[in-house]
């Protein structure tokens, strides 16, 4: 063995009981939420599920803390989709007396990189075809950050809404079942530049894998930089970023 797989297994056999720590409190919870310090990133510390994948719900994201009661918060908005059986509309709007008087939460639909965030959630599951929407909590005035009067200051979290597309398209070029490293393909493929500079068809689990990322707070998707599609019902790849 060398010293490099020495130093290498111990990660993976701590990697692996995390996980398993993990699907046990989503066989025992249906969803697990886990706590991300972001100091590295720059953003807010955050809180994120596993599991909602397994009942055909997004993940959800949540910035603004990591702690346990921060993560009570996100599994119980978490429980009420599951128990509803459907994701959340995208701009719905909670009232959420638990977490403090008078505060509301709005659930949003999110662009792509939401999934750097959520990394832990990709090596998981072993892929990233996963879909996340973000949790913003109001102020105790009920006043969210994008509302004048908000005590949440404009920059305290990135907002991950989804831009509208300012060149609607779709795909015209056959699609495989493996992308250009090898990985599945399922209904969504980017078409971008690969952290070396060169471009590529990816899966989502590709893209988080060796995409050209940049600072995790720039643009990942438009003209230079990637495109991301996803497969309609009629079996066509249309074009919802970049």
């Amino acid at each position: 063995m060398s010293d490099t797989d020495w130093e290498i297994k111990p990660a993976e056999e701590r990697l692996k009981a995390v996980f398993a720590a993990v699907r046990q409190v989503i066989e025992e919870n249906e969803v697990a939420v886990v706590g991300n310090n972001n100091e590295d990133m720059g953003t807010a510390d955050c809180s994120f599920t596993m599991g909602m994948h397994e009942h055909g719900l997004p993940e959800l994201l949540c910035f603004g803390g990591n702690d346990q009661k921060f993560g009570a918060v996100v599994n119980k908005i978490a429980q009420r989709a599951i128990k509803a059986g459907r994701r959340y509309k995208d701009g719905e709007i909670l009232v959420f007396e638990e977490y403090m008087p008078g505060a509301k939460a709005k659930i949003i639909d999110t662009r792509i990189e939401a999934r750097l965030w959520t990394f832990a959630a990709s090596d998981f599951y072993g892929h990233a075809d996963y879909e996340v929407q973000q949790i913003i909590l109001s102020d105790r005035n009920g006043k969210f950050i994008t509302e004048e009067g908000s005590r949440i200051p404009p920059d305290a979290f990135p907002l991950l809404t989804v831009p509208p597309v300012e060149d609607p398209g779709e795909w015209s070029s056959a699609v495989g079942a493996k992308d250009d490293f090898g990985e599945p393909i399922s209904n969504e493929i980017i078409d971008g530049m690969t952290e070396k500079g060169s471009w590529a068809l990816m899966s989502p689990f590709s893209w988080y894998k060796h995409g050209n990322h940049g600072e995790v707070l720039s643009p990942q998707m438009g003209t230079g930089l990637a495109q991301r599609y996803k497969k309609n019902e009629a079996g066509r790849w249309i074009k919802v970023e970049g």
